[in-house]
């Protein structure tokens, strides 16, 4: 404590990032602020996975069965919240039920090992008060709850509790190991609800098989990103969120290392950087259309051209072939070519490629 204090009150330092806690995260939040430091700030996760009744269940299965095993659960995007449709809801429970009965825990050297020892016994410890509460206040323990015997490392075996509600603490709170919870809803509706209900929104999950509806439940999520039919992370996309999580959402390509840079040199990153693309943005008319957003089934947002991409002539703009980046945009009417007129568009002049 006394050196990362140092470090967080000390005018010599021009930024911090930390990894860990909100309560450890507000506290240099507070004392940073005295000195005016650059902060990035990741500061946990609760994962909703929303597992809608037409999704294929036995690849929701998998995906989520990758709690237990990744780092132990140790890990803030993990779908450790399963929101899933009543009408799939025990197919789906048995599924997790089995797929965490054959994860071998164990040494994390020997080749058959899937989940490994937590950090230390007291995160073990934690870890395991976490599930008895979550017993103690209703929920229905169907595996784990138990120490397994192994002489070296602090272990903790794959826990799936079900019969879960909102107000529990193993759904509010972020136990950091490999603990998944489930909760059950009805309509569309209900399962947004339940998956917003927490003070987390860094990662969320949608399965579904039907695309259209997993793209409008992903846009009602207050969540920093959101898979589709998928637990994994796209490293292209900028990484942060909402309520109690991050600071700063951008801590991944070249804007990781632009953010601590000073701002005479930022965006010598990137080629032709940053300030050429912010230059580009401050010439174009506020009325440059965006092109439709139902077009563009990976991203909410329209690129960014690379400066040296032909300035738009009449009245249509259409992307250039390289040097797309994302930008966030307002809405606008659609034609069937994928473009909106002139009169129906508008963009944002901020050249930091934030989503909304």
């Amino acid at each position: 404590p006394e050196v990362g204090s140092a470090l967080v009150e000390s005018k010599d330092v021009d930024m911090i990032s930390f990894t860990g806690s909100t309560a450890v995260g507000a506290r240099i939040f507070e004392a940073g602020g005295k000195t005016m430091k650059r902060l990035l700030l990741e500061l946990g996760g609760k994962g909703a996975c929303i597992v809608c009744e037409d999704a294929d269940v036995g690849k929701a299965v998998a995906a989520l069965a990758s709690v237990w095993g990744f780092h132990s659960g140790q890990i803030c995007t993990a779908p450790t919240r399963v929101v899933v449709q009543r009408g799939i809801h025990d197919q789906l429970v048995a599924g997790l039920q089995a797929a965490a009965g054959r994860l071998v825990v164990g040494d994390p050297l020997a080749p058959d090992t899937v989940v490994g020892p937590v950090i230390s016994a007291g995160q073990r410890d934690r870890i395991e008060a976490h599930v008895r509460a979550g017993v103690d206040e209703g929920a229905t323990l169907l595996a784990g709850g138990e120490r397994p015997e192994i002489d070296a490392g602090f272990y903790v075996v794959p826990t799936l509790l079900v019969d879960c509600k909102p107000g529990m603490s193993v759904v509010q709170q972020e136990i950091f190991g490999p603990v998944v919870v489930v909760l059950a809803f009805d309509d569309e509706d209900e399962g947004v609800a339940l998956a917003n209900g927490t003070d987390f929104g860094l990662n969320d999950y949608v399965f579904t098989g039907d695309t259209a509806r997993g793209m409008r439940v992903a846009r009602q999520l207050r969540s920093g990103s959101v898979a589709i039919n998928t637990a994994q992370q796209s490293p292209e996309a900028p990484f942060g969120g909402f309520l109690e999580i991050e600071l700063d959402d951008r801590d991944r390509r070249e804007h990781a290392l632009d953010e601590a840079l000073p701002g005479s040199i930022r965006g010598g990153l990137s080629s032709p950087g940053l300030q050429a693309q912010a230059e580009w943005w401050h010439a174009v008319p506020a009325s440059l259309p965006v092109p439709c957003p139902e077009s563009r089934s990976a991203c909410r947002a329209p690129p960014i051209p690379s400066p040296q991409a032909v300035r738009p002539e009449g009245d249509e703009y259409r992307e250039p072939a390289h040097g797309l980046r994302g930008h966030s945009y307002r809405p606008s009417r659609c034609d069937t070519t994928g473009a909106a007129p002139v009169s129906q568009g508008a963009v944002s002049p901020d050249p930091s490629p934030r989503h909304p």
